[in-house]
């Protein structure tokens, strides 16, 4: 996750506040707690966090000692079932107008090769992605032992952005292009066409046309953005254009979760039949599957919808603070 914010490029002209919040599972009949955690930033100065003991928040912490006057990191703890978990995180998000929640993939790997399912948290991330007031993002991180850098010492990454069109793409897409301006990321672009007529949306096609020359006037300027185009018939040519990224040497390919354009041909393949994680949807679920072997991380975003908006009016409840600095919210 911290080579995810480095890549985001925070920076005087697009400063990033980030609220960290750990997710902890309540077992038995005690009440949820919401801890929001005080920060001495006068002992930050000195190189002091006060979170030795916590080294998730402590690594969040020296990341923003690192990142003077660009980038904030505000901790939070929430101690409640996994049933509810959700919504604590979209209140918080609805509280502090955030832009962007991003989770974490249920499934993850240890030193020895073994894979361990949380199937709490895919509860957790499946209604997040459902009903979270702003855009989402899930990470598959299978580069979290630490940052890639060059002889140098510079942080030095490539992105590539699968986009089929669509809202969701197109969100990739911008986050995408915030990367770009990292002076150590190199961004491709791999815009998907078919090569057969779709039915699609003409005021769709028109932002997606928008993001595209975007990306390509920025490309003219900066040789380390490519844009190219993959003519595909069916989800067999996605597939196997999807099997050649690890040509490109990248580190991060980024998504969106639905293509509704793109129904038909993707469900010719019988590729859905067979999803492991539905909530993905057909190219993030392949990405995300434990047959696609593959070294790069890999960033799922959904755009904020209208059953977003609808959800922030949801998440409007009152806040009560307590004593001892937690929280207790009431509908």
């Amino acid at each position: 996750m911290l080579n995810l914010l480095e890549a985001s490029h925070a920076n005087l002209q697009s400063s990033i506040c980030i609220y960290l919040l750990q997710l902890v599972e309540l077992v038995g009949r005690s009440a949820p707690v919401f801890i929001p955690h005080k920060i001495d930033r006068l002992s930050m100065v000195n190189g002091a966090t006060g979170f030795e003991s916590d080294p998730i928040i402590n690594a969040f912490l020296m990341h923003e000692l690192s990142h003077p006057g660009v980038l904030s990191i505000h901790p939070f703890t929430t101690i409640s079932p996994y049933a509810s978990m959700h919504d604590e995180i979209c209140r918080l998000a609805v509280e502090k107008r955030v832009a962007l929640v991003l989770l974490h993939f249920h499934r993850s790997s240890d030193l020895t090769g073994h894979v361990r399912n949380n199937n709490g948290l895919r509860t957790v991330n499946q209604k997040v992605i459902a009903s979270a007031p702003c855009s989402v993002g899930l990470l598959i991180d299978r580069q979290a032992s630490e940052a890639t850098f060059n002889v140098t010492g510079e942080f030095m990454h490539h992105v590539v952005v699968l986009f089929f069109g669509g809202g969701d793409d197109r969100e990739a897409l911008a986050y995408g292009a915030r990367m770009a301006r990292h002076p150590g990321i190199g961004l491709t672009v791999i815009r998907f066409l078919p090569s057969r007529g779709i039915k699609d949306d003409q005021a769709e096609r028109k932002m997606d046309m928008q993001m595209i020359d975007e990306i390509k006037t920025m490309g003219s300027r900066d040789p380390t953005i490519r844009c190219k185009e993959e003519l595909v018939g069916d989800m067999e040519n996605i597939v196997q254009a999807i099997r050649n990224l690890d040509d490109e040497a990248c580190d991060l390919v980024m998504v969106g979760i639905r293509h509704s354009q793109w129904n038909k041909v993707m469900s010719e393949g019988g590729l859905s039949e067979w999803s492991e994680c539905p909530e993905l949807g057909v190219v993030g679920d392949f990405l995300a599957t434990s047959d696609f072997e593959s070294i790069f991380s890999v960033l799922i975003v959904k755009q904020q919808d209208q059953a977003g908006l609808h959800a922030a009016d949801e998440y409007n409840a009152p806040v009560m603070h307590m004593e001892d600095g937690s929280t207790s919210r009431h509908n």
